[in-house]
């Protein structure tokens, strides 16, 4: 079995080599990023998250990509959050402290943290009166 660390490092490599390129391009994706404690240099990582985006808004196969990346990382645990569907919360959560691996054009990683930063910030208060309507 693949470390989460050693996923990391095959995904670099795949990076560098235009492998990783190939499989953003038969997913569609924009954005390909590694976040939580790969990421934060955790010693004993479990896992490698992934976090994509996807051009034109396109449905991923999950179970397809799944095996796409594992081709790459070898055996090795790995979660994928698809930030065209999460929330806010955890699109926030997923591309502070990231290593970018991916971008279909150059600035695109930028752009999606900030719109995501700022879906976080104007979401706040709903969050805020929804945690004060449960604790009644």
């Amino acid at each position: 079995m693949t470390t989460p660390v050693e996923a990391l490092d095959r995904l670099r490599r795949a990076a560098a080599s235009g492998e990783l390129d190939a499989l953003c391009d038969r997913f569609d994706l924009d954005l390909v990023v590694v976040f939580g404690s790969v990421a934060r240099g955790a010693p004993s990582p479990r896992d490698l998250d992934l976090a994509v985006s996807t051009r034109r808004g396109r449905k991923l196969a999950l179970l397809d990509l799944y095996e796409a990346f594992t081709e790459l990382t070898g055996p090795c645990d790995i979660d994928v959050m698809v930030l065209d569907r999460a929330d806010p919360v955890a699109r926030k959560e997923a591309l502070l402290g990231t290593i970018p691996l991916y971008e279909h054009t150059p600035g695109r990683f930028f752009e999606v943290r900030m719109a995501a930063l700022k879906q976080y910030a104007e979401t706040a208060p709903m969050r805020a009166l929804s945690l004060k309507l449960m604790a009644r």
